[in-house]
């Protein structure tokens, strides 16, 4: 058989209008450079001659039912214990690699303390002094985008004025109404 002939009754098959024969033709020639995969028609066909016998359909489903809920809550088990686990190891991993203080480090942050409530406040001015300084610089820069924004406002009011124009303009083809009364 052509590749073509092929091509055209996979595309039928793809379909669902192959009759038996050529879908048997179909199992026993296929191969992959055709682009169609014998397992693949394989599964197909077979799944397509099992039939499941139901002498009970409300126990069948209810037995479909009872088997999807064992696994969702064999699910739920898993994922409530995975998280209590997630939360034991990071809690052992907290109290394992946190750092700890002894009492010489302490000692030591305590140098940077002030005795003296007036230099403390003096120290404290300083440095806030400082942060302002630092936010003025950046503040600075601000005004000249100011200065475009003011700028950008008058553009649209332009803007705006040049839009009624144009809603003005058509009007130009109406006639005017001359008064009679003369």
């Amino acid at each position: 058989m052509k590749k073509e002939e092929l091509d055209l009754l996979l595309a039928k098959y793809y379909k669902g209008e192959t009759t038996p024969d050529e879908e048997e033709f179909l199992l026993h020639h296929s191969n992959q450079e055709h682009g169609f995969n014998k397992s693949w028609f394989d599964y197909l066909h077979k799944a397509k001659n099992q039939t499941i016998e139901l002498d009970n359909p409300e126990k069948y489903l209810e037995s479909a039912i009872e088997k999807k809920s064992k696994r969702n809550h064999i699910r739920k088990y898993v994922l409530t214990f995975s998280g209590i686990a997630a939360g034991v190891a990071m809690l052992t991993g907290l109290f394992l690699f946190s750092p700890r203080f002894n009492k010489s480090e302490v000692a030591q942050t305590n140098q940077y303390t002030l005795e003296n409530p007036e230099l403390a406040y003096m120290e404290t001015k300083r440095a806030l002094l400082k942060v302002s300084d630092n936010l003025n610089k950046g503040t600075a820069q601000l005004a000249e985008i100011e200065k475009l924004n003011r700028n950008t406002e008058k553009l649209n009011k332009v803007v705006l004025f040049n839009i009624g124009v144009v809603q003005l303009t058509k009007f130009k083809h109406i006639p005017e109404k001359r008064n009679n009364n003369n």
